[in-house]
């Protein structure tokens, strides 16, 4: 499994959660340090009377295309394979839109809006090459529901902008015996 934005918080609290589950490898992608979520993982292991799964740890940027492509490589170089992808990484910015500086507005859309897509698009043929088991993509996301802020304009203009069905990022059918 793959888990952006796992340096701290829910993506951190995801990976201990697989470990004490029982994965048996769990990749941390972030652009801070991941040694203490590394620390977590191998303890939560312990504590749950598992084996300490294989940490492979992945300093990267979801809104560089090039630093999502060489995590997804390494992905497959290390793992081979990749059954659970999780787009954790986020950022808000809680700055009324009226006090807001617009870079850090574009900032916020990139890495909660383009961030998801470029880590869909490069680890989804790796997840495709394995056939033998379920593939989940899961994209965390969060919602306030206070005064208008940056946050929530991204919010409500990629809901705006969203097809009316839902839609797979793919489509793919297994064969079963």
């Amino acid at each position: 499994m793959f888990i952006s934005g796992a340096s701290r918080g829910i993506g951190r609290s995801i990976a201990v959660s697989f470990a004490k589950a029982g994965a048996s490898t769990i990749v941390l992608g972030a652009r801070s340090g991941l040694d203490a979520s590394e620390e977590a993982v191998k303890k939560a292991a312990q504590e749950a009377g598992r084996s300490p799964p294989q940490v492979l740890k992945i300093k990267l940027d979801v809104v560089d295309p090039a630093s999502v492509a060489q995590a997804a490589a390494e992905v497959e170089t290390s793992a081979g394979r990749l059954d659970v992808l999780v787009n954790n990484a986020g950022l808000i910015d809680m700055t009324m839109i009226k006090d807001s500086d617009p870079e850090t507005w574009w900032r916020v859309w990139e890495v909660n809006i383009k961030g998801p897509y470029l880590v869909a698009r490069a680890f989804l043929p790796l997840m495709l090459k394995a056939e033998d088991s379920l593939k989940q993509v899961v994209t965390v996301a969060r919602y306030e529901n206070h005064k208008l802020n940056l946050y929530q304009s991204i919010t409500n203009l990629a809901s705006v902008s969203a097809p009316t069905s839902p839609r797979p990022l793919c489509q793919h059918t297994s064969r079963q015996n």
